[in-house]
């Protein structure tokens, strides 16, 4: 674990947090394709670095939360092909 004392460093640090998480939650994954259905992802720090992992998979993504990609799929490609995970 490293400790973040300057405020600008957390972005970073909350994205490799992100990362990790899904990099762990991918290994559980039963074969290298399916469908998986991600119930409340709400601002998707899982969803997006999941995807990177989890590449055999069709993610289906379902929250009540109106987020950024409410109808703006070229936006979520866009931050999808930016994500550094």
């Amino acid at each position: 674990m490293r400790i973040v004392s300057n405020p600008s460093k957390l972005p970073c640090a909350w994205r490799e947090r992100d990362r990790r998480r899904a990099e762990l939650f991918a290994d559980f994954l039963p074969s290298e394709s399916g469908i998986l259905v991600e119930i409340g992802c709400g601002s998707d720090q899982l969803t997006v670095p999941l995807s990177k992992f989890a590449t055999g998979y069709i993610i289906e993504a379902v929250d009540r939360f109106a987020g950024p990609y409410t109808k703006d799929y070229e936006l979520l490609l866009r931050d999808y092909n930016k994500a550094d995970y």
